[in-house]
């Protein structure tokens, strides 16, 4: 695995500085969740680091990436471009030494997946509370963050639902089977 250093000197690179910011601040947010539910603090660093590491890339480029990897988009990416970065992002995280944790922790930063671990919980959640998200709901979900992660993801995942929803914007499948799944284990 490259140093943090390293990967701090790409993120600067590739990153606007609100992105950056937001960057490190879902990396110490994933350590502090970390510590609260016995995942490794460093790894979840690590992974909250890595997470947005293509975020900024054009589609053009992280449609590159894929042919790279041979990575094959469903229908549902394509159609939410927004949603290829976990994807290219665990790629280059994985070219960068990354192990097959944090990797499968950056791939579901974003969507969930029915058979989450710590670490991808962790990052998920830390994703959308780290200190710079303001949005309706985010203190209650901060608040229960630190007592029940799970219930804390639920209710976030049902929130984005809504707000797709809303807005008719697609959801993909993913999200509500990982939130369907956290609720069938509660």
């Amino acid at each position: 695995m490259v140093s943090r250093d390293k990967i701090i000197e790409i993120l600067k690179s590739t990153l606007s500085e609100k992105r950056l910011n937001h960057t490190m601040n879902v990396a110490e947010c994933s350590r502090k969740l970390a510590k609260v539910y016995g995942a490794d603090e460093e790894r979840a660093y690590t992974a909250g680091l890595l997470h947005d590491i293509t975020k900024e890339y054009t589609l053009e480029k992280q449609l590159k990436v894929c042919e790279k990897y041979g990575i094959i988009l469903d229908a549902a990416f394509l159609e939410s471009p927004q949603l290829v970065h976990p994807i290219t992002g665990a790629a280059l995280a994985r070219e960068l030494g990354a192990d097959d944790e944090i990797c499968r922790a950056v791939y579901n930063h974003t969507l969930g997946c029915v058979d989450m671990t710590i670490l991808d919980k962790c990052v998920w959640l830390a994703d959308l509370i780290e200190p710079s998200r303001n949005f309706s709901g985010v203190e209650e979900i901060r608040t229960l963050a630190y007592k029940d992660i799970d219930a804390a993801i639920i209710a976030a995942m049902t929130r984005t639902v809504n707000f797709l929803a809303k807005k008719g914007e697609i959801i993909h499948p993913r999200l509500i089977e990982a939130r369907d799944a956290l609720e069938a284990k509660r």
